[in-house]
């Protein structure tokens, strides 16, 4: 092997390496789902709200969208019954005055190849 043939198997090599390195460090998308319950003994009501490039960025959606379904919900309406509303981190539930929950939302930002509902069932 000449020097000339050498420098370009080093060269090749060091391209090849620097490019998967910046795949490796290249962060993937973020998506918001929403799950949404109407209390006990129904199933979850899962949704894809949006996509998102960054973290950040679903992050400030999620908010966003919390303080939408707060502004939408009427506090006194909610109160009027005994039912408590309550908002933990990014999931805000309405309880009934026997303490079960009557509904409940939560969000959350996930990478693009997560699916929060779970594995698909293979029919066969």
């Amino acid at each position: 092997m000449n020097a000339r043939t050498f420098t370009v198997v080093i060269l090749a090599t060091l391209l090849a390496v620097l490019t998967l390195a910046s795949f490796a460090w290249a962060e993937c998308a973020r998506v918001l789902w929403g799950e949404q319950n109407a209390g006990p003994g129904t199933p979850s009501n899962w949704r894809f709200i949006r996509a998102d490039k960054t973290a950040t960025d679903c992050e400030q959606d999620l908010e966003s969208k919390l303080k939408q379904a707060l502004q939408s919900t009427n506090r006194e309406e909610v109160e009027k019954g005994g039912r408590k509303l309550q908002v933990t981190g990014s999931t805000m539930v309405v309880m009934g005055p026997d303490g079960l929950v009557k509904y409940y939302l939560r969000l959350m930002c996930v990478p693009d190849t997560v699916d929060p509902r779970g594995p698909k069932e293979v029919g066969r």
